[in-house]
């Protein structure tokens, strides 16, 4: 363009070099598409880069997605494309052949690392920004408002946990790493004395709910019957037991009373005792009582005021009574308030004669 051109007003060159406009001509093949670049003289070409060597056919396609609007050339294939630009992603056939070869992507070690990488350094570079950081956190706030997107978010998490888990090395290889933590966190004295102190007070928590505690006891009771039930189990329970000591209240007992008054809760002395309820059925448990009375059939049980505050005695009363024992319970907080009326209370129960025996024996 000489330097006169250059100079005339708009209006003249409009006139005279309507060529020379930022308005793009079509295609003179009849493609109805505009043409991307102009010649060497500045003026637009007649035809689209390499439509006048193979122009496109006259029959124009529809765009693949459903949305009923024409598609344009692609001069890489020489033909028309499939989908207008990002219409691609609205086909659900489109979606799950991608989802799919993605996938099948993902599985390489190097492609997913890559992957990452380029993700992690994005984020990083888009969280810097103020704006942004808190336009994605009032989003994720949005989200989990809603009921519906949390359970969609909790049976997703799920379902990939189970297909991750389903990969051996995967089980493996998380098994090992979670061994690892643990031995490692439980190492740290502070976290062995924080977690035993947590644990203690939710177990005692959770004790003070009456539907747990009796769910519990069934629990612990058929567990207790099938290892009872198998020898090398019952002999090493037994075996533990026997190494077991009296606690404060059992030792002052022991301590205190004649010695028929034997100690057998360290587990040498288990029986088998029926039980008939209310409707006839008969169950049966394994018993050991704290106290035996040599030579009688007198049993007498210590209860700690915490594990046994539920307890009835009347009811063990019964059941070892039915089963051809008499009981004497006594509680923890007889024992602290008055020691002496807990020993007459002992010596009125196995016959005073005896007592006064074992006292001239000592």
């Amino acid at each position: 363009m000489s330097t006169n051109q250059k100079n005339l007003p708009d209006e003249s060159r409009q006139l005279i070099f309507p060529q020379l406009l930022n308005t793009k001509p079509l295609c003179a093949c009849g493609c109805n598409l505009p043409v991307n670049s102009r010649g060497r003289k500045g003026l637009w070409r007649n035809y689209r880069r390499g439509h006048k060597l193979t122009p496109p056919p006259t029959n124009i396609p529809l765009c693949a997605c459903g949305c009923n609007q024409l598609t344009i050339w692609d001069n890489r294939i020489k033909a028309f494309r499939k989908y207008l630009k990002w219409h691609c992603w609205n086909d659900p056939e489109y979606r799950k052949l991608q989802r799919a070869k993605t996938q099948e992507q993902w599985l390489n070690p190097e492609f997913r690392k890559k992957i990452t990488s380029i993700q992690s350094e994005t984020l990083k570079k888009l969280w810097t920004d103020p704006e942004f950081r808190k336009g994605q956190i009032d989003r994720l706030n949005i989200l989990w408002s809603k009921p519906e997107y949390q359970e969609m978010q909790r049976l997703k998490t799920q379902r990939e946990s189970k297909a991750r888990w389903l990969n051996p090395d995967y089980r493996n290889q998380m098994s090992e790493r979670m061994s690892k933590q643990t031995k490692k966190y439980w190492e740290n004295p502070e976290n062995r004395n924080r977690k035993s102190i947590e644990s203690g007070l939710q177990m005692k928590k959770l004790w003070t709910d009456p539907e747990f505690r009796a769910r519990q006891i069934i629990i612990q009771s058929e567990r207790m019957k099938k290892r009872w039930a198998n020898p090398e189990s019952r002999q090493a329970l037994v075996d533990v037991l026997m190494n077991k000591k009296p606690n404060k209240p059992e030792s002052l007992i022991n301590a205190f009373t004649p010695f028929n008054v034997r100690y057998i809760g360290n587990g040498i002395w288990w029986r088998t005792l029926k039980i008939v309820d209310i409707d006839g059925n008969t169950d049966i448990i394994y018993k050991n009582p704290d106290f035996k009375v040599k030579g009688q059939n007198k049993l007498i049980e210590v209860f700690g005021d915490y594990w046994h505050k539920d307890d009835d005695p009347e009811y063990w009363y019964k059941v070892w009574k039915d089963n051809g024992y008499e009981l004497l319970v006594i509680w923890e907080h007889e024992i602290k308030n008055d020691l002496e009326k807990v020993l007459i209370k002992i010596a009125n129960f196995i016959n005073q004669d005896q007592w006064q025996y074992s006292l001239m024996g000592i």
